[in-house]
């Protein structure tokens, strides 16, 4: 049979096929793409079994469902056929698209009733079979829309998974027509950005109308497969972090509410102890008040009642004035256990002379009866504060020197205070032995701990620094006006 002129020149592989199936010529193409000689396929059968021809599951090509015996048979052209074709090399396997094309029965050609052309999709085929593995065991959620119609062409097993929805039934929808989008202005607003060429990282669907309350962070962009654009979106589910950042949330301000509220409790123990305190110190006052000034003043009227017995005693003088001489000595001493008692409980000097003369007389008391040298200097002879923040900071300086006598083997301590930058600070430190403060830190150091409270009480910070053989440290800052 002649060949036509153009019939080499075609890129394209052609088989020209006769009614009983029997292939009367073959261009060029043909030969080079299945791998062949020239003249290899003419004469034989295009179903025969030495063609080697499967379909895409591997299936052998039978008479039967060879697309030229089915063009002939039914008179109808057929297109698009995938067939593989094994060649002559061992393990070499070509996959090509085919069309079976009936011949016009108005055209004067003869010799031949069906053509069939084909061209090579091995590498076409190969990509897919790539892309597919890649899609189908992502361990993120995929799926593919057309991005002309943003129709769903394909969903990996991940997402039929998670959604609980067949693929089947993804298939043809739109994101809005499936639930995964539920708002059309959304929906408007990430088509456009697509189109727009823009790909989307890391958005947050905030719900979704899925059977469940989804929540998904989604990545999107345009992609090309076999010449055509898709746009390709990951999908990760988030609705279990989401749940536990939403209950963390609830956790926190709970949390938040009960820190307040034991922040509350704290101000008003505080509040609480700070009224305890300035009651016991009224009370003190009261108490030394009555103590000097009642009990004090009948002693003292006993006392000169006493001494005018004793001078106008009857007979027998010798014996009434030692006995009123003895009286005499018993009221003295009551007289000046009074005075310490009414003293300790409240020194008149921190009321009537203030804060400076109050300590100076203080540490000189306790220089007196501890033999403790001690060296002070306060710069000024008054500072301006409260009766309450005078009263504190005197009992805080009482206790740092009852704990010096007690604990610290001392046998010199330093007091200064200083005024910096709008505040007024008292340091004390003593050579004695020192201590750990890690030991003295705890629920049980009732001392320090007092001290803190009393300092924070009137707005003061209270520092104490210490260590074995390195003596100890204390002071006190309070913010002036």
């Amino acid at each position: 049979m002649q060949k036509p002129d153009y019939f080499d020149i075609l890129p394209y592989g052609i088989f020209l096929i006769d009614s009983a199936g029997i292939i009367v010529s073959a261009n060029k193409a043909a030969s080079d793409i299945l791998l062949a000689p020239p003249g290899f396929f003419i004469n034989k059968a295009i179903w025969d079994s030495s063609m080697k021809f499967a379909d895409k599951s591997g299936i052998p090509i039978t008479k039967e469902t060879h697309p030229a015996n089915i063009a002939i048979r039914t008179g109808s052209s057929v297109g698009n056929v995938i067939l593989s074709h094994e060649s002559a090399e061992p393990g070499r396997k070509v996959w090509i698209e085919c069309n079976a094309t009936i011949r016009d029965p108005g055209t004067h050609s003869s010799g031949w009733d069906v053509l069939m052309s084909f061209s090579e999709i091995t590498e076409i085929l190969e990509i897919e079979e790539r892309y597919k593995a890649i899609f189908e065991l992502s361990p993120f959620m995929l799926v593919l829309n057309d991005l002309e119609t943003n129709r769903y062409v394909d969903v990996n097993r991940r997402f039929s998974i998670i959604t609980n929805i067949e693929k089947q039934s993804c298939l043809g929808k739109t994101p809005l027509e499936l639930g995964l989008i539920i708002d059309p202005r959304l929906d408007e607003l990430l088509r456009d950005a697509i189109l727009n060429n823009k790909a989307i990282e890391q958005f947050e669907l905030p719900r979704t109308s899925l059977g469940k309350d989804f929540t998904f962070l989604f990545w999107s962009q345009v992609i090309e497969l076999l010449g055509k654009k898709y746009v390709l979106t990951a999908l990760q589910d988030i609705s279990d972090r989401k749940q536990v950042e939403k209950d963390l949330m609830v956790s926190e301000a709970r949390y938040k509410k009960l820190s307040e509220q034991l922040a509350e409790s704290r101000e008003q123990l505080r509040a609480l102890a700070a009224h305890i305190q300035n009651v016991r110190e009224e009370e003190r006052i009261f108490i030394a008040r009555e103590i000097h000034d009642e009990l004090g003043h009948l002693l003292t009227v006993m006392k000169l009642d006493l001494e005018e017995l004793k001078i106008n005693a009857g007979p027998e003088p010798e014996k009434i004035a030692e006995k009123v001489e003895t009286m005499i000595e018993l009221v003295n001493s009551g007289i000046s256990s009074v005075r310490k008692i009414s003293t300790e409980l409240r020194p008149g000097i921190l009321d009537h002379f203030g804060l400076i003369p109050a300590l100076e007389w203080f540490i000189q008391q306790f220089q007196i009866h501890s033999k403790i040298t001690c060296n002070c200097f306060f710069g000024k002879e008054s500072i301006n504060l409260s009766n309450e923040e005078s009263s504190t900071i005197f009992r805080i300086v009482q206790e740092v020197f009852t704990n010096i006598a007690r604990h610290s083997k001392a046998d010199t301590v330093k007091v200064n205070m200083t005024e910096n930058d709008g505040h007024i600070i008292f340091n004390i430190k003593d050579n004695g032995v020192g201590f750990s403060q890690d030991k003295h830190s705890g629920k049980k150091s009732f001392g320090i701990l007092g001290m803190k409270e009393r300092a924070i009480s009137i707005g003061a910070e209270f520092n104490i620094v210490s260590s074995p053989g390195n003596g100890t440290e204390i002071s006190l800052i309070l913010k002036t006006l």
